[in-house]
C-alpha cells in the first residue's frame, strides 16, 4: 500500500502465527510497529521494547524491528541512542537489540518465567500506541491473562484483556510483582472479525510468553547471568508498579528499508500520514504446533517434570511429530511420568521408525536385539539398526557393528564390525572406540596391534569410560607381560649362547693398554703366538691374536688397534677369553 494522505489513521494489516484453518488465519493483527511517513516516499516504523541489562541490552518484537533500515531508542528522559539487531527469533516474533551509549544508566526489568503463570493473573503493560495520534508520552494498560494459549491454541502466547494499539508492539507484560511475564505482539482484528462474522471482538490480544525471550536471551554469551532476578510475589498497587517499571520502557523507531528518517528523528509524524506495514508471512508451517509441543515437553523432561512431559510429548505425537511419537516410546520403556510398559514403547518406536526417523529406528532395533516387548529378533534388530546407521546416527552405527563383532544374533563378520564402529567412532561414540581397541588387541579382522589397540583406548578412558579404563589395564599389563617375556627370551638365548662356547674358552682379560690395544690374558693353557682369539667389548665380540706367552699370560693385540696410539674400546679386566669359534 502507498502512503495515504488525508484524515485518519490507516488499516492495520495482520500478523500470523500459528496452523489455523484458513478462514481464521485473517483474524490476527499485529499489536503494530505503526508505519508512517512525511512524504510519499520516506516511510518511518516505531513500536515498544524495554531493558533487561544495566549494560544496554532490550527486548522488542521482531516485526518492529525486521525491516527497520536503522534503530534508534528513546529512553523516558527524551535521550536518544543508536541500537543494534543482536538476535532474532522470527518464529516467536522476538528481538534483542543493544544500544551503544548509556550504559550503566539504564534500568532493567526482571523477567519471570511464563511457566507458572495462572490463568486469571493480573498484567498490565507501559508502551507507545499510535503516537502519531496519542502524543509520545507512554501509555499504561491492564487487564488479566485471559489464556494460557494463543491463537488456535499455541502454546507460545497468552491471551490477554490488556487494551492495546498499533505501536504498543514489544511492550513488556508485567505481573503484579514488576516482573516481565511476556512481550506484546497481536490483537484480533475488529474490523476482519465483523466482516466476516458480524461481530467485533474485544479486548482479545497476546503477548509471547517469556519463556521464550529467556531461551533467546540464553543464545547470546554472558546475557543470562546479566539478567536481573525476579523477586517474591508481591501484590503492589498499580501506581506503585508503574512508577517503577516506567523508565526501563523505551520508544523504538527508524526508517523503514527503502525509505528515509524524517528529519526531527524523535517527534512522530502527523497523523494523515499512516501507513499499513506490509502483510507479514505466517510463523508456523504445518506441523509447527507439534515441533513447539515437543520442544516444550523437552524443557519439561530435563526439569523432571515427567507427567508434563509425557502430556506434551503426547499432544506433539498426535500431531504427527515423529520426534515425540519417539519421545512417548522412551517414556514408556523408562517408566517416566506413566508406568513402564515395553509393549507400548515398543507400539511408538514402530510409529516414529515407520516414518524414517532415525533415533526411533535405532530404538526400535534395540528392543528386538534384546527383547523387550517382544521376541528376540535378529533379522528385525540388524534391519532397524542398519536403516538408522544409514541416516548416519552414530548410536545405530555401534550398534550395528557391534552385533557383528561379538555375533549378537547375526554371523559374525569382523568388515562389517570394523566399517561401522569406525563411523561411530568418527562422530564421537566412546563405546565404539572401545570396541575397535579390542579388535586390535586380540587380532579381529585386523593384524594385532597393541599400539593401535591403546589408541583408541585411551579417548574414552580419558572420559571416565569404566570399560575402557579395564581394557587399557589388560592391555597394558599384556604389553608388560610380553616384555618381560621377551627379556627372559633374550637371557635364556644369551646363557645357550654362553654355555655353547664354554668349551672354546682360555681364560680372562688382566690387563689393559687402551691406548694401543694391546690386553694381557690369564689363561691355564698354551696358546701359540697368532691365535685368533675373540674379546667381550661393550657386550659384543671383538677379535684379536695372541702374541708371546710367559706362563699364565699372554699378550694380545685387538683387531684395529692403531700404532699411533689412538685410543679405542677395550674388553674389560675380567671380562672373557675365546678361541675364535664357530
Amino acid at each position: 500500500m502507498e502512503c495515504v494522505h488525508g484524515s485518519g489513521v490507516g488499516k492495520s494489516l495482520m500478523r500470523w502465527r500459528g496452523r489455523r484453518p484458513p478462514v481464521f488465519k485473517w483474524l490476527f493483527a499485529c499489536a503494530c510497529a505503526i508505519a508512517f511517513c512525511n512524504d510519499a516516499v520516506a516511510q518511518f516504523v516505531s513500536g515498544t521494547g524495554f531493558f533487561i541489562t544495566h549494560d544496554g541490552f532490550i527486548v522488542t518484537n521482531d516485526h518492529v524491528v525486521h525491516n527497520m533500515a536503522s534503530v534508534t531508542v528513546r529512553t523516558r528522559d527524551g535521550s536518544t541512542f543508536p541500537a543494534e539487531v543482536v538476535s532474532l527469533d522470527e518464529a516467536n516474533d522476538l528481538a534483542i537489540l543493544k544500544i551503544s551509549g548509556g550504559a550503566g544508566t539504564v534500568r532493567p526489568l526482571a523477567i519471570r518465567p511464563s511457566l507458572g503463570v495462572p490463568k486469571g493473573s493480573h498484567v498490565f503493560t507501559i508502551g507507545f500506541p499510535v503516537p502519531s495520534i496519542q502524543g509520545p508520552e507512554a501509555k499504561v494498560t491492564e487487564g488479566i491473562v485471559s489464556s494460557l494459549s494463543g491463537p488456535g491454541g499455541e502454546p507460545n502466547n497468552f491471551q490477554v484483556s490488556v487494551s492495546i494499539q498499533p505501536g504498543n508492539s514489544g511492550g513488556p507484560l508485567i505481573d503484579s510483582s514488576g516482573a516481565v511475564v511476556g512481550i506484546v505482539a497481536s490483537k484480533l482484528s475488529a474490523k476482519v472479525a465483523y466482516s466476516m462474522y458480524g461481530f467485533l471482538p474485544e479486548n482479545v490480544n497476546y503477548a509471547v510468553k517469556s519463556d521464550y525471550l529467556l531461551e533467546l536471551a540464553a543464545t547470546i554469551p554472558n546475557l543470562p547471568e546479566k539478567l536481573k532476578k525476579p523477586g517474591g510475589a508481591a501484590n503492589l498497587p498499580l501506581t506503585s508498579l508503574v512508577e517503577a517499571t516506567e523508565k526501563s520502557v523505551v520508544f523504538i523507531y527508524g526508517p523503514e528499508r527503502g525509505g528515509q528518517a524524517p528529519a526531527a528523528e524523535a517527534q512522530a509524524p502527523a497523523p494523515e500520514t499512516h501507513r499499513d506495514p506490509p502483510p507479514a508471512k505466517p510463523r508456523y508451517e504445518l506441523g509447527a504446533e507439534g515441533i513447539e509441543l515437543q520442544r516444550r515437553g523437552m524443557s519439561a523432561f530435563n526439569e523432571k517434570r515427567y507427567a508434563d512431559a509425557l502430556y506434551l510429548f503426547g499432544q506433539a505425537a498426535d500431531r504427527g511429530n515423529t520426534d515425540a511419537q519417539v519421545d512417548v516410546g522412551y517414556m514408556y520403556e523408562q517408566g517416566l511420568g506413566v508406568g513402564k510398559d515395553m509393549v507400548e514403547a515398543l507400539r511408538w518406536y514402530k510409529t516414529g521408525a515407520a516414518k524414517g526417523n532415525a533415533i526411533g529406528e535405532s530404538n526400535l532395533g534395540y528392543m528386538y536385539r534384546n527383547g523387550f516387548g517382544t521376541n528376540k529378533n535378529g533379522v528385525e534388530a540388524e534391519k532397524w539398526f542398519r536403516k538408522a546407521a544409514e541416516q548416519g546416527l552414530a548410536r545405530a552405527q555401534y550398534f550395528l557393528g557391534s552385533m557383528y563383532l561379538n555375533g549378537d544374533l547375526v554371523a559374525k563378520n569382523f568388515d562389517e564390525a570394523r566399517q561401522w564402529l569406525g563411523k561411530a567412532a568418527a562422530q564421537g561414540e566412546e563405546s565404539a572406540n572401545v570396541d575397535l581397541g579390542y579388535m586390535y588387541q586380540n587380532g579381529l579382522g585386523v593384524p594385532k596391534d597393541y599400539a593401535e589397540a591403546e589408541k583408541w583406548y585411551r579417548l574414552p578412558a580419558e572420559k571416565g569410560n569404566a570399560t575402557a579404563i579395564a581394557n587399557l589395564k589388560v592391555l597394558q599389563a599384556s604389553i608388560a607381560a610380553e616384555e618381560e617375556q621377551r627379556r627372559a627370551e633374550a637371557a635364556r638365548a644369551a646363557a645357550a649362547k654362553a654355555a655353547s662356547a664354554l668349551p672354546y674358552l682360555v681364560g680372562t682379560v688382566d690387563e689393559v693398554n687402551a691406548k694401543y690395544g694391546f690386553v694381557t690374558v690369564r689363561t691355564g693353557k698354551t696358546i701359540a703366538p697368532d691365535t685368533p682369539l675373540v674379546f667381550e667389548v661393550d657386550g659384543r665380540e671383538t677379535g684379536g691374536r695372541a702374541g708371546k706367552q710367559a706362563g699364565h699370560l699372554v699378550s694380545a693385540t685387538l683387531d684395529g688397534a692403531n700404532s699411533d696410539g689412538t685410543a679405542m674400546a677395550m674388553p674389560a679386566v675380567g671380562s672373557r677369553v675365546y678361541l675364535n669359534h664357530p
